[in-house]
């Protein structure tokens, strides 16, 4: 059962990653498809990683759990700790017995393992444990840690294998540093095992089967260890007790200290077996083929020892020793698989090599140390010693030493000592010397693991990023292209102000270009989003050229007029005020003139805005909010964000007139002190309090809202307060906001009553204030759906701006004064205060939640809408709409109870508009979708259709210049009245969308989608050239006019024929005539002049468009008024001109001039 703190742990972890996995895409700036295979992903591997982290709390948890109770387990804790304190106190910080070659020592119970280690011939050092006492070796109850030559060496009791726990606890103790091997050296502390197993086991009867039964209990302990370890464990396995296999003694009791202390054994090679099968042949046949050569080897050295020994007896026994040893293979084999067993799940031990070791007894002289003397220990390699290691020349008795007396020579001073054979180059040059051994222990799977674990995280890691940088370098180029698009846009507006005004056009250029200003400036004093980091976002560097040029062209098309409408208002002034004079509209001109100039940094964007409008609105009217709203608040965003940037630093230098700042101050002086001391004194209070931010600023309001609101401090309900006390104490009313007005001076007899005046006027405007917040706060029209969505998310969200806004209308309005308070019932109703009783507590949000939630219930489903299209759309909208139309239910539902008599009824209407915003613009947008569909329809008939303006109207008269002729059937097909491509467009496609104002062809009011400006001057240019070459019955091309030659003394006589028309004009006869042109009939146009006696042709043309022709010659054209011109042609080869009077039936360009019948080209987007 999953304790509870890991299940805790676990899911903790969980909950963290998914949480992380479903915001970091959003925070990415992904969306659809893409934003859903990366959260899929990420949740993947966040599972993934919970799993892991369960996995370890929970093995964790076990390995503790036992820990406490179990005082067994405590002393193997103990002596591992006391061995790694040992250490680093006599090798330094960081030698512990994790980051030292470590030996593990095990076997059954009396396996000699203790006496192996101390005959080892290293004088191991024991770091923690008990191996002998008074100088016996005692049996290892626990575990002994001995240090010798760089190399721990950890003894396991019998006892101790043969419990699982403490075993596992022990070889977990053992485990070596991984972290620091995987990431920061190439090998982890090796690890190898001793595997001490007395010989005298394999003599018994029955031998192969005990062995076998044993080998398998030690291949348990042995295959747990690999896999705590997490190495494939080498195994040495030490045949002990040797000296109790028959004539061991015999053979042994002449050899030297030297050949005692040989290796006899095998170390095996590495070998890979692909299957169980393959293991037990392979196996069985090194083994078999190690134990021959060992037998082999002492078979050879037989001769060499029989020499030595004198007694026959014994050396018959001596003889036979080989052919023991031989007779132990089949147990010994067995054995040996065994624990070599290999396992295909996961580590596993292998037989590195086996060993012989026994005891046997030597006479030694008795000194005062009582010691034996030792050989010298014989410096050579025998850790791959090919099959077998027996014996220092083994086999040539040449280069025997002497053999040692059998018997005792006579006297008392020696006696017999134990003397451990074949043993201690085992340790020194086995053990130790393995370093293939040691190498293929250095990089375990736990190693791999960690190193396998990093890499991958490094590959997440290095895939977030990857993934992070791409999003930020298509995002940040994207935002280039966008901040140079509307760069671009700006930069052709005209540096000098238009005589009719900024036209809609140009503001709403400025705006696209200072709402990207807006939102770098936004980012530059917070931060941008995640999606445009990673290093590469590049805003700031945009920031400066686009301020630059929005302030250079805001001062262009705005500013210059703007100021001058300032400016002139000031210098308006009389110099004392007359009925007609308003202090407050001198004082707020003042105020913005000294804002603009001397004093950017008092930059309000809340006073500065309004003002400054009205001073356009006086230079051009057509400005003005209540004339047109759209340019008016487009004019008022730009003022808005000018003011904003003159407190971060003006764009451009501008002193104030000081002598007109003066002239206004004397002007302001002759006001009624009501007048003065009011404004001085709503302007200190404010100084000091601040401005109310009613919507709060940066791009979330500016991008949701039409505009920041905000109050002057003076009519919060601190300025209350404030304004009361001063008003209640008359001297206060010194205070005045001298870098305006300058000093101002009032009577003692005039103060009771200015604070009474005050007083009243004061509540009046407070009341006006607050109304002013709720009329005009109100919601930006959306442009697309995912702007729609953008805003409604802002607009729902818990910092909504029209929470703000009712919020902070419901906060400054619970004043002490009944008047205010029942003004404003409707959004106190709306906006409980959690406490009724206190004043100063919050607004209880619960009443507008379901509004909010509603709100936000219509954002997702423009969510969803986004870049939906066929039936998913069609079914977005119905459910956009469904959700729109719960929030109107919503909001009908909190405005019941709403006061709806005096300035309350006021408050609730505009209360619920600033509610129904938000959805009556939704709707708007979904009612253009459908529009926006036939868009597609309709712009897809006009790319067709100009592609066949343009074959028709290709060559002269329509395109001046031109090598050749329109054809005339082509023409025809295009502007014949009733039944051409022309008029076939507007019935099938237009009908709906234009109308015909006043001989132009407008937008119908209302029509959606809208047509576009540029269509509109190119189809008004087709209905002219219909118009003008066309009669009403269908009938044409045709044009007819009037036309009188004037002849002149130079040139006496002027003669004009066009398509069978002629006329004669000559100083004494000039009439006006009367011509027809019809394309169809129409070959030839010509005037010809009489000069010095000589006809001579002034101008033709030929073919149908002859008289165009005829007229594209002329030098000159004069408008003389009522559709008459006059036009004048060069007479060739001679000094003299030739004039004619041209009447036509048309306004504007005449068509027959060269480029008359050339207009704007034929857009194929006839609606946006």
């Amino acid at each position: 059962m999953m304790r509870p703190p890991v299940l805790m742990g676990a899911l903790s972890t969980g909950g963290v990653l998914l949480l992380l996995a479903w915001i970091l895409p959003g925070l990415l700036g992904l969306d659809g498809t893409t934003l859903w295979i990366l959260r899929g992903g990420l949740g993947v591997l966040a599972l993934g990683i919970t799993g892991i982290v369960w996995r370890i709390l929970r093995l964790r948890t076990r390995r503790s759990a036992p820990r406490e109770a179990d005082p067994r387990g405590r002393q193997v804790d103990e002596r591992l700790a006391e061995a790694n304190r040992q250490l680093v106190q006599s090798g330094g910080s960081g030698r512990k017995l994790s980051r030292v070659p470590t030996v593990l020592v095990l076997g059954p119970r009396d396996a000699a393992k203790t006496t192996s280690v101390l005959r080892s011939g290293l004088s191991p050092d024991l770091l923690a444990g008990e191996a002998t006492r008074d100088d016996v070796v005692v049996p290892t109850e626990g575990v002994n840690v001995w240090y010798a030559d760089g190399v721990a060496f950890v003894e396991a009791g019998g006892g101790l294998m043969e419990d699982p726990p403490l075993w596992r606890r022990l070889v977990e103790g053992l485990r070596p540093a991984r972290l620091g091997a995987a990431l920061f050296r190439a090998r982890q502390a090796p690890r190898v095992a001793l595997l001490c197993v007395p010989a005298d086991l394999f003599l018994r009867q029955g031998a192969s089967r005990e062995a076998e039964a044993l080998g398998k209990r030690l291949r348990e302990r042995l295959t747990e260890a690999a896999g705590i370890l997490g190495v494939h464990l080498p195994v040495y396995v030490l045949f002990t007790r040797t000296d109790r296999v028959p004539s061991f003694d015999e053979f042994v009791r002449t050899l030297d200290h030297e050949e005692a202390g040989e290796v006899v054994g095998a170390t095996l090679p590495f070998a890979h077996h692909s299957s169980s099968a393959e293991f037990a042949r392979d196996e069985a046949r090194r083994i078999s083929g190690a134990l021959g050569e060992i037998v082999r080897g002492l078979a050879r050295k037989r001769l060499d020892v029989l020499a030595r020994e004198g007694d026959e007896s014994v050396r018959q026994v001596a003889w036979e020793f080989p052919r023991e040893v031989g007779k132990l293979e089949e147990s010994i084999r067995t054995f040996l698989m065994e624990v070599g067993r290999p396992s295909h799940m996961g580590p596993a031990p292998f037989v590195r090599g086996f060993y012989l070791s026994g005891v046997r007894a030597v006479w030694v002289e008795d000194t005062e140390d009582r010691h034996p003397t030792r050989a010298a220990p014989v410096e050579r390699d025998l850790s791959e010693a090919g099959a077998t290691g027996v014996f220092r020349a083994m086999g040539s008795g040449g280069d025997s030493a002497p053999a040692p007396e059998a018997s005792p020579r006579s006297g008392g001073g020696r006696r017999k000592v134990p003397q451990w054979t074949f043993l201690p180059n085992v340790f020194r040059h086995v053990l130790l010397g393995d370093s293939a051994a040691m190498g293929a222990t250095a990089s375990g799977s736990r190693v791999s693991l960690v190193r396998r674990s990093a890499l991958a995280a490094v590959c997440v890691v290095a895939l977030l990023f990857l993934t992070g940088a791409t999003i930020s370098f298509f995002q940040n180029r994207s935002l280039s292209a966008e901040v140079a698009s509307a760069a671009a846009a700006v930069e052709a507006l005209p540096t000098e102000a238009a005589e009719d005004g900024p036209s809609l056009a140009q503001l709403e250029q400025l705006e696209a270009l200072g709402s990207q200003v807006d939102r770098l400036r936004g980012w530059q004093e917070g931060s941008p989003p995640l999606r445009l980091r990673w290093g590469l976002y590049n805003g700031n560097s945009l920031l400066d050229p686009a301020r630059q040029l929005w302030a250079d062209r805001f001062r262009s098309v705005l500013w210059e007029d703007t100021r001058a409408g300032l400016l002139a208002f000031l210098r308006a002034l009389p110099e004392s005020p007359d009925e007609d004079s308003d202090y407050e509209e001198s004082y707020n001109a003042l105020k913005a003139h000294l804002m603009t100039t001397d004093h950017p940094e008092e930059g309000d964007p809340g006073f500065l805005a309004p003002v400054l409008l009205v001073h356009l609105s006086r230079v051009h009217p057509d400005v003005d909010p209540e004339v047109d709203p759209e340019r008016g608040e487009l004019a008022s965003l730009q003022f808005q964000r000018f003011a904003r940037e003159l407190a971060v630093g003006p764009p451009w230098t501008e002193s104030a007139d000081r002598e007109l700042v003066g002239s206004v101050r004397d002007f302001m002086g002759e006001f009624a002190a009501r007048d003065r001391f009011y404004q001085s004194l709503v302007s200190a209070v404010s100084a000091d309090l601040g401005r109310i931010e009613v919507t709060g600023t940066g791009p979330g309001v500016r991008s949701s809202l039409r505009e920041e609101l905000s109050v002057p401090g003076a009519f919060s309900r601190e300025g209350w307060t404030v304004v009361h006390d001063i008003l209640s104490d008359p001297e206060a009313l010194l205070v005045s906001e001298e870098w305006v007005v300058g000093e101002q001076v009032v009577t003692p007899e005039e103060r009771e009553e200015l604070a009474r005046d005050l007083e009243e006027r004061y509540r009046a405007e407070y009341l006006s204030r607050w109304q002013e917040v709720l009329s005009t706060g109100g919601v930006r029209t959306f442009a697309s759906v995912s702007q729609a969505a953008d805003v409604l998310h802002t607009l729902a969200g818990n910092d909504s701006p029209i929470w703000r806004i009712l919020e902070a209308t419901n906060r400054h309005t619970r004043v002490d004064d009944d008047e205010i308070r029942a003004a404003f019932q409707p959004v106190h109703h709306l906006l409980p205060l959690e406490d009724p009783d206190d004043e100063d507590s919050r607004a209880d949000p619960s009443t507008v939640r379901d509004y909010l939630d509603d709100l936000m219930a219509v954002q997702s489903a423009l969510d969803q809408l986004d870049g939906a299209s066929g039936d998913r759309m069609a079914q977005g909208v119905v459910q956009a709409e469904r959700e729109a139309s719960q929030v109107r239910n919503t909001i009908a539902r909190l405005a019941r109870d709403f006061e709806r008599s005096g300035t309350a009824r006021v408050s609730g209407d505009n209360v619920e508009r600033l509610l129904e915003e938000p959805v009556r613009f939704t709707s708007r947008l979904l009612d253009g979708f459908e529009a926006a569909q036939a868009a597609g329809g309709i712009n897809a008939a006009g790319a067709d259709f100009c592609r066949r303006w343009e074959d028709g109207i290709r060559g002269f008269p329509f395109q001046a210049g031109a090598s050749s002729d329109a054809d005339v059937d082509e023409v025809k097909a295009l502007l014949t009245p009733g039944e051409s491509r022309l008029h076939t467009l507007h019935e099938d496609i237009l009908d709906d969308l234009v109308t015909r104002q006043g001989g132009r062809w407008e937008a119908r009011s209302g029509a959606s989608p809208a047509p576009t400006s540029a269509f509109l001057s190119f189809y008004n240019h087709a209905h002219r050239l219909s118009d003008v070459l066309f009669e009403s019955d269908g009938s044409g091309p045709r044009l007819d006019f009037f036309l009188r030659m004037e002849a002149t003394g130079s040139v006496p006589r002027l003669d004009v024929r066009i398509d069978g028309q002629s006329q004669t004009f000559t100083q004494t006869q000039a009439p006006t005539r009367d011509f027809s042109w019809e394309a169809e009939r129409s070959s030839s146009a010509l005037v010809e002049a009489e000069v010095d006696g000589r006809t001579v042709t002034v101008a033709e043309g030929s073919g149908p468009w002859s008289l165009f022709h005829l007229m594209a010659a002329a030098r000159n054209w004069e408008d003389l008024g009522g559709g008459t011109h006059r036009v004048t042609w060069d007479v060739p080869g001679a000094d003299a001109t030739v004039s004619a009077e041209l009447t036509l039936g048309t306004t504007g360009t005449p068509p027959l001039r060269s480029g008359g019948l050339s207009g704007p080209g034929c857009t194929p987007e006839i609606v946006r």
